[in-house]
């Protein structure tokens, strides 16, 4: 069931005897670390405008 659920892109999180885990999908999982973030200078950039 959890693995359906993360299947069909809702993360399902358990408990296991180290703590709490996130199940996502595979795809999910690649997007996330695929996807190219900000810049060191853009992110910088936004703290100055604070």
């Amino acid at each position: 069931m959890l693995t359906t659920s993360a299947a069909s892109g809702t993360p399902a999180i358990i408990e296991a005897e180290g703590g709490l885990v996130c199940l996502i999908a595979i795809d999910d999982l690649v997007e996330i670390v695929m996807e190219s973030g900000p810049s060191l200078a853009e992110v910088m950039d936004k703290a100055r405008v604070r």
